[in-house]
């Protein structure tokens, strides 16, 4: 399997754009792939790992055009942090209101010609977003065993400190090594601002997010991962008496092999800890099990699962997880005369195992005896058919009605998508 990915490469069969495509996606597409273990490579992303600075705005099939764009970093902020990504700065302010005098004037633009463009450095509520973006998608690729990418639009993630001199510099000519091969300029000028091409590396400050590509981009990588079977599951919600299951994950992506010294610990009222050595050979990766049985007498409450390894080239890394210890609640006894429009079954299930009682009902049934209908998972599709029923056209047209006639209906994630 070899795939390419870029968007300057459309002649390329076996293409995948991943423009704009969140982590949770891509984790879903290739959960039961292990690219790793497959005997052809390589697999190449470019514009997935490293969030596109574009993915601030809501046109996504025209990057350069000019075009009525809509500026959205509040939106896809708040996917990750909620509602604290409403309070907005005063430069996304700025931009907004200078996108609504576009709008009512009718004029096109360019995603540069914001007062504040897309992809300047000016929208410091950017980076810890770009930081997780980016933790989860380098650790997801790389134990995929990806053999390449591209942190497109990396240089804001590096901003420059202040006072730096942007004036011409001369530079004095080596007159005895001039016919040595290479340009050999004698004087700079005008920069392109970005870490890796202007200016010392010293004169440039690392965001969250420079740190998070730094971190998880290098030859060796150690982190927290999900369980077996879905390393990049985050179950987090536990009852006392379950069994806590993750793994920590090693990644020697550098030339030699690598011993890790790692530890865990897992705060839990008494500590739970191990301690032990991996040694992962050059282009390999070493997945450890971390199970830890909860004790039923476990308090309700939030615990953190840590990580330190070791690495035999005198590298440290470090990675937490926070579990969170629910408490248990008595079994439901449900009074209600309820009715359970399920054609999937999966709905039911679970209802008989919390004990709540139902009576199965089609869309014709006579619901007038009943106090609650719960439309099941699965039962509504977007077209508002159950895909295997032609049954399910009356309930439909039958829902809004029943619920001003004193009947309380409960919708499960009822919508199937295709």
């Amino acid at each position: 399997m070899q795939i390419s990915c870029h968007h300057s490469l459309e002649s390329i069969s076996q293409l995948i754009l991943p423009l704009f495509t969140s982590a949770s996606i891509f984790f879903h597409i290739f959960r039961e792939v292990n690219f790793f273990e497959m005997e052809m490579k390589p697999l190449t992303i470019a514009d997935s790992n490293g969030i596109v600075l574009r993915h601030a705005t809501d046109n996504d099939l025209a990057p350069i055009d000019d075009v009525p764009w809509e500026f959205c970093l509040a939106e896809w902020n708040a996917q990750f942090i909620g509602d604290s990504a409403y309070r907005i700065s005063e430069q996304e302010k700025t931009n907004l209101r200078w996108e609504a005098k576009e709008f009512s004037s009718g004029r096109l633009w360019h995603r540069w010609d914001y007062p504040h463009p897309v992809g300047s450095r000016d929208f410091d509520e950017r980076y810890p977003i770009f930081a997780r973006y980016l933790t989860d998608n380098w650790r997801a690729f790389r134990t995929w065993g990806l053999s390449a990418t591209s942190p497109w639009e990396h240089g804001i993630f590096w901003k420059l400190q202040d006072g730096v001199d942007k004036g011409r510099q001369e530079i004095e000519v080596d007159w005895e090594k001039l016919q040595r091969p290479g340009f050999s300029p004698d004087y700079i000028e005008e920069r392109y601002e970005r870490m890796d091409l202007a200016f010392k590396h010293s004169d440039w400050i690392p965001t969250e997010a420079a740190k998070a590509l730094i971190l998880n981009n290098g030859p060796l990588l150690a982190y927290i991962g999900g369980k077996p079977g879905s390393f990049t599951s985050k179950d987090h919600n536990f009852l006392s008496g379950e069994t806590l299951v993750k793994q920590l994950i090693v990644i020697n992506n550098s030339r030699v092999p690598t011993t890790c010294d790692y530890e865990w610990t897992l705060s839990l009222p008494q500590s739970v800890m191990k301690k032990e050595n991996v040694r992962v050979e050059t282009g390999n990766q070493a997945r450890i099990p971390i199970i830890v049985p909860l004790p039923e007498d476990l308090p309700a409450d939030s615990y953190r699962l840590k990580m330190t390894a070791r690495f035999s080239s005198g590298e440290t890394q470090e990675d937490e997880f926070a579990i969170h210890v629910l408490p248990r609640t008595p079994p439901v006894r449900g009074t209600a005369k309820t009715a359970l429009f399920d054609p999937l079954g999966e709905t039911g299930t679970l209802l008989r195992e919390i004990g709540i009682r139902s009576q199965s009902v089609n869309a014709g049934d006579d619901l007038t005896s009943s106090e609650l209908l719960i439309v099941g998972k699965g039962a509504l599709t977007i077209s508002g058919l159950f895909p295997t029923s032609r049954t399910m056209d009356p309930l439909t047209s039958r829902i809004q009605n029943l619920s001003t006639s004193g009947l309380t209906i409960l919708r499960t994630v009822s919508i199937g998508l295709p």
